[in-house]
This record gives structure tokens, sequence and C-alpha cells, in this order.
């Protein structure tokens, strides 16, 4: 049904953008479509993140949320840096890879324009200012050399102790609104990636004003629908990918297919394997498998620079370990 709908070419032209620009308007208003009208009154970044997620659309603007394996039967939810809109390392954005940001840049702006936005200094001047707070979170995203050197069992803390090191987040109420229908309580266990990113991004968020940030979220929501709207838009997107990458988009059945695969993965990897997967070939790999497992534990018992503890926690942890054949 989704790749279906996906791939209605016809459908989606006659609509236009008339759908996505209600939704927007729905979710609060793109400040350079709004102009004048937009009130940042009820606007707050985390807000609009429980209206996006709501919608359907990412919410890892700011912070990614991941689970994270602690060990064999433990995970954890692992609060990760964001992702960016410039596909480019967040090194090469902050130093100012002058074509790459010039392109993404006019990228903005040639959406914006097709979205009705008033050709206008005013409109550069904003989303300038969007693409600034953006080099901003890249900046203070990049990897620290106190990144690389705090292990995941030193940023590992309880909820409550992540409100009181970072309390400008009700991170409670942020969590359970985003993983809703899970359930977060106060003394859960969260994995934090760098501490100090956060600290930094409560600094930059309350210097930034609300619509800069408004016109960065609903550009990042715009930007990752583009593939799923009019031709004239991913004919841009293709033109900006070629400029930046030297590829272009795809076609838009591959488009649908790739969205339905992300959302979809496992049923339809276990489809295919259901399809196409001989039960005899995966016998016969299981076989190759468990022969392999059998040495593994030969040399371990048999090499002389382990101790006899060490050799023992090795097989176990060998044991231990899953092998998924023709899996799901």
């Amino acid at each position: 049904m989704l790749k279906s709908l996906c791939k209605k070419k016809e459908k989606i032209e006659k609509q236009g953008l008339t759908p996505i620009k209600k939704i927007l308007k729905e979710l609060g208003g793109w400040p350079v479509l709004e102009g004048n009208n937009w009130n940042d009154t009820g606007f707050t970044w985390m807000e609009s993140m429980y209206k996006f997620r709501m919608a359907g659309f990412r919410t890892n603007y700011f912070i990614d949320i991941n689970s994270f394996l602690i060990n064999d039967t433990t995970k954890t939810l692992y609060l990760n840096k964001p992702s960016l809109g410039l596909e480019l390392s967040r090194e090469k954005m902050v130093k100012g890879a002058k074509h790459y940001i010039d392109a993404y840049y006019k990228y903005m702006v040639d959406v914006a324009e097709l979205f009705g936005a008033n050709q206008s200094d005013s409109l550069l001047i904003e989303l300038k200012k969007s693409l600034t707070f953006e080099i901003k979170l890249a900046k203070i995203s990049q990897s620290s050399e106190k990144d690389l050197d705090d292990t995941m069992i030193q940023n590992r803390m309880k909820v409550a102790d992540l409100q009181q090191k970072f309390p400008s987040i009700p991170w409670q109420e942020y969590l359970n609104k985003l993983l809703n229908p899970f359930t977060i309580q106060q003394d859960d266990i969260i994995t934090v990636g760098s501490p100090k990113y956060l600290s930094d991004l409560e600094t930059l968020l309350s210097i930034t004003p609300k619509r800069v940030q408004a016109n960065y979220v609903f550009w990042r929501a715009i930007m990752n629908s583009v593939k799923l709207l009019t031709e004239e838009l991913r004919m841009t997107k293709s033109n900006y990918d070629t400029k930046i990458s030297d590829t272009t988009s795809l076609e838009r059945w591959k488009e649908c297919l790739d969205i339905s695969i992300h959302f979809f993965e496992k049923i339809i990897s276990s489809m295919y394997v259901r399809r196409f997967i001989d039960e005899n070939a995966k016998q016969n790999v299981s076989e190759i498998v468990n022969g392999i497992r059998e040495e593994k534990y030969k040399i371990f018992s048999t090499i002389n620079w382990m101790d006899d503890e060490t050799k023992k926690n090795a097989i176990d942890k060998a044991k231990s370990m899953l092998h998924h054949i023709a899996y799901p």
C-alpha cells in the first residue's frame, strides 16, 4: 500500500503541494511561508518534535534516540548527536566547504520558492540564519577528544540524573512522547553518547530565536519529504545531488521501494527468505557454521598463550554467540 501510494505520480502531480502545505500549517506553519503571520508564542522545539512525530516526520533534528546493546540480553536507550540536513562531514561543514554549503543554501531557497515563499531579501536572510544555526549544530556535535575518552559506562545515567544535569529539557516527558507507547520512568537507565553535546545544545537553543529554530525544523521536515512530492521538486533535489556528489536521485519507483524497505525491513526480508531461500541451502550453511563453531572451541582449548580461566571465558563467549541464517 505504501509503495503503491508513493508511485501514484499522476495523483501527486494533480494535488501538487496542497496536502503537505496543509500539514505544515497544522503543525504551526513554516515561518518563511507564513511571514508576519507566524507567531512564536506557542512554539518550542520540543513541542515541534512531539507534533512532527505524530504527523510521521522524523524527530532526530536535535537529538537522535536509538537503542544500544549492553550485553547479550540487555539494551538501553542511547541519546546520540543529531542528523544534519547537509550530507557532509561535520568537520567539513564547520570549516566551511564553500562549494557544498553554497549548493545547500541555494537548494533551500529553491525549495522554499517552489513552496510559495516570496522571492525577497527577507527570505534569503531567514534561510541564511537557518543555515547558520545548522552549522552551529554541526560544530557542537563534532566528536571531541573527551567523547573518545568517555566510555559507555561513564555516560550511563538514570533519567532523574539526566534531568539534573540538563534541566532545560523535561526528559521523562520528552522520551515518553517520542517513544509512545513505550513508557520511561525516572529510574530507567539512559546512555548518553556525548554529555558535552547536550550541554552545548542547551546553551545554543537558549540564545537562538524561536523563529530560527522553527525555520530549521520545518526545513528539515520538508527536505526529507521532497522525494515524495512533485516532479519539479524532485528535479530540484536531483540537481542539488549532482552538485554535491555527482549522483542523481533515484527513479520514483526505486525511491518508493527504499522507503518501504526502511519502514518494513524485517517483514520484507522475511517474505524474501520464505520465497527465495531453499531449505536445503539453509541446512548446508548451518552445517558449515556449526563446523566453524566446533573448530573455534578446539582452537581455544589448545592455544598456549591463554591461561585456563581466559580459555574458559573465551569458550563460554563463543558458545553464547547466536548465528542467524536466512533470517528473519
